[in-house]
């Protein structure tokens, strides 16, 4: 009895300590996914190749939450150390370039653990030290990029092969995520990604008007009311403001000119690239706001 209290009190000194014995070395498996999955994505060429692989990186780690149905690990508090702090999530450990510009290796790290922080370590570094347990799983993907005419195809494509690791302690252990868990989360993540690159353009014009410009810009607030704002200052012989059209705040200045009056306009239109090689582009907004800008005046 008295030789197993002994044991007991040593192992405990090393817990306390952060003995490094009480690990087991960690055994790094090797696994294959039952079938390889594939995302293509067509972006417009003007598009960069930066702006495209960072937006495939955001979208392979979105919602770093766990794989639903295997809930977070959590130590918990106790008399000596702190409430440890849950580590679990998925982000991409390695972006690398592959045999050429058109390849990337990708890593998807699962990892899932925690840290525990003994609250004596800042005190007394050489005795006292925080400790963590990570498991991970590991999924290996490539982005292949072929330039077309007026696009680049991406494709983002799964390798079989996943390695994953579980953290083994001799009081506490942590277990990786289930192969086939993490089989099914890749195919969904994969599968969602879409991805969109917003543009913007500033338009301006200049039109002659058939009004003065008192006239022009008395029709411009009675017609348009509250969807006008007034820029103008009394001082200034223009008149100038901004106004809400089509969902656009265009800004307009009208300058007398000889018995008539000219108006300038500018707005900035967003459109977006989408990955199927389109975009939301309107080839004739400028014409659209020009014109209902002219007409509204020339009342």
């Amino acid at each position: 009895m008295k030789k197993a209290n002994i044991s007991l009190l040593v192992l405990t000194l090393c817990f306390l300590s952060g003995c490094a014995t009480l690990f087991k070395d960690p055994i790094v498996q090797h696994s294959c996914f039952s079938q390889v999955y594939t995302k293509t994505i067509i972006i417009d060429s003007s598009v960069s190749k930066q702006v495209v692989l960072e937006k495939i990186k955001e979208q392979l780690e979105r919602d770093t939450s766990v794989i639903p149905g295997y809930h977070e690990i959590y130590y918990g508090e106790n008399s000596s150390y702190q409430p440890s702090f849950h580590t679990q999530g998925v982000y991409v450990s390695r972006f690398v370039t592959g045999n050429s510009n058109a390849e990337y290796d990708v890593t998807l790290k699962y990892k899932r653990g925690y840290k525990v922080v003994d609250p004596r370590s800042s005190e007394y570094p050489a005795l006292y030290s925080d400790w963590e347990l990570f498991a991970y799983n590991k999924a290996h993907l490539t982005i292949t990029i072929f330039p077309t005419d007026c696009s680049v195809v991406y494709t983002i494509t799964t390798l079989p092969e996943v390695t994953w690791k579980d953290e083994i302690w001799v009081i506490e252990s942590v277990p990786s995520y289930p192969i086939l868990a993490v089989e099914h989360d890749l195919q969904e993540r994969i599968q969602d990604i879409r991805i969109s690159v917003p543009r913007t353009i500033l338009y301006c014009g200049e039109v002659t008007l058939t009004n003065d410009d008192e006239t022009a810009f008395a029709n411009v607030k009675r017609i348009l009311k509250d969807a006008c704002v007034s820029t103008n200052n009394k001082n200034e012989i223009e008149k100038s403001g901004t106004v809400q059209i089509n969902g656009l705040e265009a800004s307009f200045t009208i300058y007398p000119y000889k018995t008539v009056s000219k108006m300038e306009y500018s707005f900035i239109y967003t459109y977006i690239f989408t990955d199927d090689g389109g975009n939301t582009l309107d080839d004739n907004i400028q014409f659209k706001i020009e014109t209902q800008l002219t007409d509204i005046m020339n009342r």
